[in-house]
């Protein structure tokens, strides 16, 4: 039988409730998500594009299906509807002190439907991240005085992985908040200094098909014991795509700083590159700095939930 786990999302939520012929109540609920889908297949370029997609679930029979009419594949646009497959539902409160964030955890091996099947089905739809931590994002709107991250309308995420007939498809967005731990290591020093309050940003430009790039912001950013926490941002860095996910990769950028808006010309970073994990939900990187020091991190995201 095909399993999916799937978590409620309650600001997500529009419920219809209706009745079958024996008159006992059925709920409902369709999720419109507006995301970005990248469209891989062997032989061609990747293809990033905007897509929107529905979850309908029938919460009496916990049972959802996926659909979508816009899916860009480069040559065309496609369509899909997976057949109904069993959810559960549930939150998780450990993003923020207040109340609970809900979510959804998707996985089916064959989730099946028309006019193409759908297969190798794996998907997050939350508001899990760390685009709803009301503490990181209050703390850094108090530092910018400014609005940290451009958010989907209704506040909701996928990152879906899942294949198409010979098209394999990761859905992600375009501005993310990573949070995660940082090592930096001096020459001479015996062990790196590890920092876990630094917050990395990365903006994708999305608008010039086949030359994206990102801005990726560091915001307190500290890399020695005795150095002050700044903020800056390396600036329209060249931005790939792959069947893997993403990278950023770029030598000899002068930091900008935040929001100060100059460069800062001491700390020119030799190297920097970083690259997305295959879910597209966090990131690792590394990069040297000034011709001293190293750094390297790794953060998410998307705050994972168990599979069961």
């Amino acid at each position: 039988m095909k399993k999916i786990a799937l978590l409620a999302c309650g600001a997500l939520i529009m419920g219809v409730t209706s009745c079958n012929k024996e008159s006992e109540p059925i709920n409902t609920q369709t999720i419109t998500i507006e995301t970005y889908s990248l469209v891989s297949k062997s032989g061609a370029a990747p293809v990033v594009a905007p897509t929107t997609y529905k979850y309908y679930s029938n919460l009496t029979a916990m049972t959802t299906q996926i659909s979508t009419e816009d899916l860009s594949t480069g040559t065309g646009v496609q369509k899909f509807q997976t057949d109904m497959i069993p959810f559960i539902y549930g939150y998780n409160i450990s993003i923020d002190k207040e109340k609970g964030h809900p979510f959804r955890f998707m996985k089916a091996a064959d989730a099946g439907g028309t006019p193409t099947p759908v297969t190798k089905l794996r998907c997050d739809l939350t508001e899990c991240t760390n685009a709803n931590n009301k503490t990181l994002i209050g703390s850094l709107e108090n530092q910018l005085k400014a609005n940290p991250l451009l958010v989907p309308a209704n506040k909701g995420y996928s990152f879906m992985q899942y294949t198409l007939g010979e098209y394999d498809v990761k859905t992600f967005w375009p501005d993310m908040l990573y949070t995660g731990l940082t090592m930096t290591q001096y020459p001479g020093d015996g062990s790196p200094y590890e920092n876990e309050n630094i917050t990395y940003r990365v903006k994708m430009n999305l608008s010039k098909a086949g030359n994206y790039t990102a801005d990726v912001f560091f915001y307190n950013a500290k890399f020695a014991e005795k150095a002050p926490a700044v903020n800056f941002v390396l600036k329209d860095l060249p931005l790939k795509f792959s069947l893997m996910g993403f990278e950023i990769s770029a030598q000899n950028v002068d930091p900008v700083m935040v929001p100060e808006n100059t460069p800062n010309t001491r700390f020119r970073f030799d190297s920097f590159k970083l690259l997305s994990t295959p879910g597209m939900e966090g990131m690792t990187c590394r990069y040297k700095v000034a011709g001293i020091y190293e750094g390297e991190a790794s953060g998410m995201f998307l705050y994972p939930v168990q599979e069961k």
